[in-house]
């Protein structure tokens, strides 16, 4: 539930241990798009490799190996929005992408040690509004300092950035993430209740008021208060519904409350609004597999896989279309 910026400027991401990264024989391209199936130029993309197979020759030498040192390597997009990497080794690797106004998005893949390897296609949500960016050098330290996990040095930098632009809701938030990494939910409370004060009264800034008062709901659902967590992703909704994220994060609130019918309404919208999110399907599907209504868990199941065949969610949703296997859709209970 984790929304955050970057600046998009070239990193020097260069790993000095890299085991057997670095040196297989994988090929993995990709494509980076907007919302309307667009390319987007420019756009930084950046691999981790989280845990690799040992090979030798072709046979594998044991089962996928944890690795302390991950290889890590980045491009950026051409004009046709395409990327790719070469002497990839197989395993498990995060791909991540993203570009001045955009929200960041990443996924997850086992890639094999072949030039076969399916293609990725990496969606990218532009920025309604609320951000901006003097200095994308300051914002892109801080966004670094965020994805390793550095969350005290990201909010000094986020701080020391937001001193530049005051206005900056987006970074606001962050900040506010950072103090809820760290542990200190009351710091996370005030900054997410910053910018709902910035922005409650300013139509244009629907967006950024509607995820400041999921982060809310967020930080209360930690405290569990599930009824005030509730109120403010019911209100998150109301202010921005045709934001499917937030149809989302509302659904698993209520998924966890066991309302289960009441997820699966929002999951269902959340769908239509963006038919191209993965993990809103497998939600979904989940949420009919609890309800016994097994034929439209597998649609949204196959749904996962057709979107993106290589994810991590789509290997979860072939190994939930085999336990289903058998199973036939329970008629509904008349009380």
């Amino acid at each position: 539930m984790r929304v955050f910026l970057t600046a998009g400027l070239v990193l020097a991401l260069v790993s000095g241990a890299f085991g057997q990264a670095g040196h297989g024989t994988g090929r993995l391209v990709g494509v980076v798009v907007d919302e309307n199936e667009d390319p987007i130029p420019m756009a930084r993309v950046v691999i981790t490799l989280l845990e690799y197979e040992a090979m030798r020759g072709r046979l594998p030498l044991m089962p996928k190996v944890k690795i302390s040192d991950s290889a890590v390597f980045a491009t950026t997009t051409d004009a046709r929005g395409r990327w790719y990497f070469n002497g990839l080794s197989g395993g498990k690797w995060e791909i991540r992408a993203w570009r001045a106004g955009y929200v960041a998005t990443n996924s997850m893949r086992d890639i094999l040690q072949s030039s076969n390897n399916r293609e990725v296609k990496l969606w990218l949500e532009r920025v309604k509004e609320g951000f901006y960016s003097q200095d994308p050098a300051a914002l892109e330290q801080a966004n670094e300092s965020f994805r390793q996990g550095d969350f005290e040095r990201a909010r000094a930098e986020y701080t020391a950035y937001l001193a530049k632009e005051p206005g900056a809701v987006w970074v606001m938030m962050i900040i506010g993430d950072c103090w809820k990494q760290t542990g200190d939910s009351l710091k996370a409370l005030e900054a997410y209740q910053e910018v709902v004060a910035l922005t409650s009264a300013d139509p244009d800034r629907k967006d950024a008021l509607s995820a400041a008062l999921a982060k809310i709901g967020e930080c209360y659902l930690d405290k569990g208060d599930r009824e005030r967590a509730l109120g403010f992703l019911s209100r998150s909704v109301e202010v921005s519904p045709d934001n499917g994220t937030v149809q989302a994060w509302l659904g698993d609130l209520l998924f966890s409350l066991g309302s289960v019918d009441e997820a699966i309404r929002h999951y269902s919208i959340a769908v239509v609004l963006a038919p191209k999110r993965d993990y809103f399907h497998f939600k979904l599907g989940l949420g009919y597999v609890n309800i016994a209504d097994y034929e439209k868990a597998r649609a949204c199941f196959l749904k996962v896989i057709d979107l993106d065949p290589a994810s991590d969610l789509a290997r979860q949703s072939r190994e939930f279309l085999e336990d289903l296997k058998g199973k036939k859709t329970q008629s509904p209970r008349l009380d």
